[in-house]
């Protein structure tokens, strides 16, 4: 994640403080797609899982303008509506 996310970035995943741990970005822990909007710059969301995180399609996605910026077959990076990265990211 630290590669495709600016160092003040906050980004919504579902074990914050193990995001926290490994990226040395602040996360935070949310089932509510409405606070992932609201509080977060980017969504790590595990794919076909509804743990204590907004499970959520790329349709879905697409509607709420949320920007895919990397996946592979387990995750995916989206990157939040409003959110413009630095210059440095």
């Amino acid at each position: 994640m630290s590669r495709y996310t600016a160092p003040d970035a906050v980004i919504g995943y579902f074990r914050a403080r193990t995001m926290t741990l490994l990226t040395d970005r602040r996360a935070i822990q949310t089932p509510s797609m409405d606070r992932m909007l609201q509080r977060a710059d980017y969504y790590a969301q595990q794919r076909f899982s509804s743990y204590y995180q907004p499970d959520i399609t790329v349709a879905e996605a697409a509607e709420l303008g949320l920007v895919e910026v990397w996946s592979d077959n387990r995750w995916i990076l989206w990157r939040v509506p409003d959110y413009r990265p630095t210059a440095d990211s």
